[in-house]
């Protein structure tokens, strides 16, 4: 396993061995922190793991979603801002980061009005 990630990261310490640590009455393992770019790059450099987020991605994705409401004026309403936003594509993207490093943010963007007018993906990379 380290022998691929030196090979990916190559010998800038990037992948370290594990280190571990004995306290008393049992022993535990302390393991180097990988940041989001780590993962990023990761992700570009080794198809395998591309291949793998992708499928798993498209897996969860490639259904779709729909909205349903006992109120056809809510759910008109909701439906339209999906489309406004592009809830499809981003939903893709989101899932996308998910999969690979377990987290993704998204905000919302509010007029004069404090309504909310759309969403925004925040990159991480």
């Amino acid at each position: 396993m380290f022998e691929k990630l030196r090979r990916i990261f190559g010998d800038s310490g990037k992948a370290e061995e594990q280190l571990v640590v004995a306290p008393l009455g049992g022993s535990s393992a302390e393991y180097p922190s990988v940041s989001f770019a780590d993962y990023i790059e990761a992700y570009l450099k080794d198809p395998d793991i591309a291949a793998s987020v992708d499928f798993l991605t498209h897996q969860v994705v490639a259904p779709g979603f729909h909205t349903e409401s006992d109120n056809e004026e809510a759910k008109a309403l909701i439906d339209d801002f999906c489309a406004k936003v592009n809830l499809d594509n981003l939903l893709f993207s989101v899932v996308k980061e998910v999969v690979l490093a377990g987290n993704s943010f998204l905000r919302y963007k509010l007029d004069s009005r404090g309504k909310i007018t759309g969403l925004i993906h925040c990159l991480l990379y």
